[in-house]
């Protein structure tokens, strides 16, 4: 670490000119750099807050949120999932995990390997903005949940065609998988088996800035709605946002609506070890009363509520723990997702082709691309940090 005026040392002429002559020895970082995404988007941080004089020279220590052992791991992790999905014409994968209670970015993986330059690697897909999916139906449940429905309201999964944004009929949405439509069908059952009609139609009862700005307001800050681009297909993944946020989002689900920015930097020193900045764990912004988040939970982690769609033992299932998640593939086949969370970890995963090109039409699903990485990644932290059961707040009545 340098001091910001360094001393300045005179060489001979002599000195110069061997200088000159030594053969330059490169070192080779692709074994040595670790967590590679993670570090240029702290690096870009501490340029926006100091600058690029101070970041380069100043000599400023820097202690980050990253947990190494498991940066490494999901880091392996999906490395290998990618490797084992080759027929389904997928290239690449990122995975966010952030801490529900500090928001701490416990891990980021931008790409299967950043010095791979065929896949472009080193550009960081937990900050790219890709279509969700699904993804994002919690959310437009839980702004119906806000306006009186219930887990138990009954909605009508029939053949139905709405209003585009000019307002003129003809947009039909159609359930995902050749699924066609189930009928009448509670609104717990809807959003646990991933009902795309259902879904537009709490969307279209909701309206679409009050989901969009509640996803907002929990963490999804890359979603927006321009009513000359974006329809009531928005909640199917009909907008695009950031794996960071959209795990962000998903974080303050697991805090039972709190909301808190993401933090990847601790603390920062300078080069004399004055303290210049400091995380303080603020307690953050309470956006949705918990009982309401606690239905949504209570949704998204029962096995049984989703089985028609999923099955009973599919890679969403967590033996002997109680996780929430939520998997979504965008209509193109260009993105696929899967985010989940506990009280103690938040975990997003999304796969795909940085080139935007359609994953194998006939074998990608919600089950096939993100969620088996996700799957190893929470049993991992699972493995020391067991989670049975969502806690029932006050509020809640459990109808059988």
């Amino acid at each position: 670490k340098m001091a910001s005026n360094p001393r300045k040392i005179r060489i001979t002429e002599e000195e110069y000119q061997k200088s000159l002559e030594e053969p330059l020895t490169y070192v080779d970082f692709t074994g040595t750099f670790r967590a590679p995404h993670f570090v240029m988007y702290v690096l870009n941080i501490l340029r926006e807050r100091y600058g690029d004089a101070t970041v380069e020279n100043g000599g400023l220590q820097v202690k980050t949120s990253l947990d190494v052992k498991m940066y490494d791991e999901f880091q392996k992790i999906a490395k290998e999932e990618i490797e084992k999905a080759s027929s389904l014409n997928v290239s690449n994968a990122g995975i966010v995990a952030i801490d529900p209670q500090t928001r701490e970015i416990l891990a980021m993986v931008g790409s299967i390997d950043y010095f791979d330059d065929e896949i472009d690697g080193q550009f960081n897909v937990a900050l790219g903005k890709r279509q969700p999916g699904s993804t994002l139906k919690p959310f437009t449940y839980l702004a119906g949940l806000l306006q009186g429905y219930t887990a138990s309201t009954v909605m009508y999964d029939v053949y139905t065609q709405f209003k585009n944004s000019e307002g003129v009929q003809g947009y039909d949405p159609q359930n995902y998988g050749g699924w066609g439509f189930r009928g009448p069908i509670q609104i717990r059952y809807a959003l646990a088996n991933s009902v795309n009609l259902t879904a537009v139609k709490m969307l279209d009862l909701v309206g679409i800035p009050t989901m969009v700005k509640l996803a907002n307001d929990l963490g999804v800050k890359s979603l927006y709605y321009d009513p000359s681009k974006h329809g009531l297909a928005l909640t199917l993944g009909g907008g695009e946002v950031t794996l960071l946020d959209l795990t962000s989002g998903y974080a303050s689900l697991a805090a039972g609506g709190v909301y808190k920015d993401t933090v990847a930097i601790i603390e920062v020193k300078d080069y004399s070890g004055k303290i210049l900045e400091q995380h303080s764990g603020a307690d953050g912004k309470r956006v949705v009363e918990e009982r309401y988040v606690y239905i949504i939970s209570s949704i998204l982690s029962d096995n049984n509520a989703r089985s028609a769609a999923f099955g009973t033992g599919s890679q969403l299932y967590i033996p002997n723990n109680k996780v929430a998640v939520k998997t979504g593939t965008s209509n193109d086949l260009k993105d696929n997702w899967t985010v989940g969370y506990t009280k103690d970890i938040t975990i997003g995963v999304w796969v795909g082709n940085n080139n935007g090109k359609q994953m194998n039409n006939r074998l990608a699903s919600g089950l096939t691309g993100a969620a088996p990485i996700w799957n190893r990644s929470i049993k991992f932290f699972l493995k020391d940090h067991p989670n049975t059961e969502f806690v029932k707040p006050e509020g809640i009545k459990e109808v059988m």
